[in-house]
């Protein structure tokens, strides 16, 4: 219970950080939260992620190699995101990126927690509310802030988009592009966090942590199979365009 030297707001807010650690070290030991400090959570993993990705873009701007690759690759695929520049005023460039970032998160988070949220309650026959798969979804963040870490670690240490944690090392950016773009989502890490966030759900739910093992993993199989399928359609559709 707050008191009156610790308001609600300051409790929530604690709350919400020390589930942000425990998602990271150890998603099962997660205790259920209440609906708003799930909404507490979801806000702060939101501006974590997003702070992690606008620092990841500046970092990879200033290398003058991981800016041409990732030219090209906006070049070949519009909206692709591996990389932006940040050559417009710093002001201006901050808020593009930092902006760009957070509707990303957002959104992301909030179709990840929507699809978590059918699946378990399918699966299981567990009565789930959305806001606390979405506080399941937010505890998880650490997990994609340390990917984004080391993807960002790895491209500057070896100057090209190219390695990572994911199957897209195994094609050439340049050559496949639009292959690589979706292999680059099939990462370890952010196979973990769709499993480690369907674990605090299952948890929360009363069932075992395993059934959170299965749920996350076809919502893993899910995402990426529509992204695959968007990747082809987009790599057929200007060879249609160009048939006599």
């Amino acid at each position: 219970m707050p008191t009156l030297h610790q308001p609600e707001s300051n409790v929530q807010t604690l709350d919400a950080l020390r589930a942000l650690w425990q998602g990271l070290r150890d998603p099962r030991s997660i205790v259920a939260v209440s609906v708003t400090t799930a909404v507490a959570i979801f806000a702060a993993a939101v501006l974590v992620v997003t702070l992690a990705d606008t620092a990841a873009v500046f970092a990879e701007a200033s290398s003058v190699s991981l800016s041409k690759e990732s030219v090209q690759l906006t070049t070949i695929v519009p909206g692709s995101e591996t990389g932006s520049s940040t050559t417009a005023v710093p002001a201006k460039a901050f808020t593009a990126a930092f902006g760009g970032a957070l509707i990303l998160t957002t959104v992301s988070y909030a179709a990840m927690a929507g699809l978590l949220w059918l699946l378990m309650r399918f699966l299981t026959n567990e009565r789930v509310g959305y806001a606390m798969a979405l506080g399941a979804v937010s505890a998880t963040a650490g997990i994609e802030v340390v990917q984004t870490s080391l993807t960002t670690g790895l491209h500057l240490l070896t100057g090209s988009v190219r390695y990572g944690l994911h199957l897209g090392v195994v094609v050439s950016p340049a050559e496949h592009p639009y292959l690589f773009l979706w292999l680059q989502r099939l990462d370890v890490l952010t196979a973990w966090q769709y499993i480690a966030a369907a674990m605090v759900l299952s948890v929360w739910s009363g069932v075992h942590y395993r059934y959170g093992i299965v749920v996350g993993g076809l919502v893993f199989a899910v995402v990426q199979a529509v992204f695959g399928l968007l990747s082809l359609i987009s790599w057929l559709a200007p060879h249609v365009a160009n048939m006599p």
